[in-house]
């Protein structure tokens, strides 16, 4: 390559960021100026081949830069949801309920249980509100309450064994209940939730 065309693209009087469309017609432009055929006059041959090279070479920068490009986009990725969080209680929440939460959305309780007439639940309370996953739902499987929304919440001592019972009352009229929650667990949870809803 000659002295000039070490910088191709100074040769053909363009920026280093044309598009290779623009580096076409840039050339056209100097090739129909220098082109010993249409009379370039003296040193025309040297000054279009010198052209010609700088041309060659600034395409395959462009198409070598496009091509990286491609091959390598940058890709802004989403964290995974609920990174703040402990491994473990990543795991118990599992991935259905980590992606319903809020960013940095600190979870204080998962713990099994169930409802009347439904298949098991995954209850989380986190510091916003009560969640939980519907494991036999086919769709809509993650519900929750806000604790704003909670007027009243009531938990029942397990029977004969049983786990107990978490109710809540909405403000807006709907109902929610947990069973088979193990007591002390039920408690804690009727503890928190009433101390959230009757807070300013």
């Amino acid at each position: 390559m000659s002295g000039v065309a070490n910088d191709p693209f100074a040769t053909l009087g363009v920026d280093p960021g044309v598009s290779e469309r623009e580096l076409s017609a840039a050339y056209r432009g100097l090739a129909k100026r220098w082109h010993p055929d249409r009379g370039g006059g003296e040193g025309s041959a040297e000054r279009m081949a010198e052209l010609n090279e700088a041309y060659a070479v600034a395409r395959s920068e462009l198409r070598r830069a496009a091509r990286t490009r491609r091959a390598d986009p940058i890709v802004r990725r989403r964290p995974a949801p609920g990174t703040w969080l402990p491994d473990a209680m990543r795991r118990s929440l599992g991935w259905e309920l980590l992606t319903a939460l809020g960013e940095g959305e600190v979870v204080e309780v998962v713990t099994d249980a169930g409802t009347p007439g439904r298949g098991p639940i995954r209850l989380a309370v986190t510091d916003r509100r009560l969640l939980w996953l519907l494991d036999d739902a086919v769709t809509a499987r993650v519900d929750w309450v806000r604790f704003g929304l909670i007027e009243r919440v009531e938990h029942r001592k397990p029977l004969l064994g049983r786990g107990a019972v978490l109710r809540l009352h909405t403000k807006t009229g709907r109902r929610f209940a947990f069973a088979d929650v193990k007591p002390e667990v039920a408690e804690r949870i009727a503890a928190r939730v009433s101390r959230a809803a009757t807070a300013p």
